[in-house]
């Protein structure tokens, strides 16, 4: 089972962030974090404020081509040693994006 954690990162603030997000997993799991960026993505012409929505959902899809799950961790996010544990508790019968927020 392949399993990884990522998270998206758009300019110098988040790109900060997302490095101490990665520290924290570095130090308190076993498993990797992935950080995608722009460049990590055909670029998406578009004007809307839910443009780097749609970067984030085109990272959960990317990773899932590769690993069996993911999770997704916000920039600003900090984890404790106990963040393995959210392997265990799985989500059945969810969809994988919020389609209310797409309609």
């Amino acid at each position: 089972m392949m399993r990884v954690f990522i998270t998206f990162a758009d300019g110098e603030l988040y790109n900060k962030l997302s490095e101490s997000l990665k520290e924290s997993i570095s130090l308190c799991s076993n498993y990797e974090l992935i950080i995608y960026k722009l460049d990590d993505f055909e670029k998406i012409h578009t004007d809307s404020l839910y443009h780097i929505t749609v970067y984030k959902i085109l990272a959960s899809l990317k990773a899932l081509e590769i690993y069996d799950e993911v999770v997704w961790l916000d920039t600003d996010c900090l984890v404790t040693k106990n963040i393995d544990k959210i392997w265990n508790n799985k989500a059945d019968g969810y969809p994988l994006l919020p389609t209310e927020r797409f309609n």
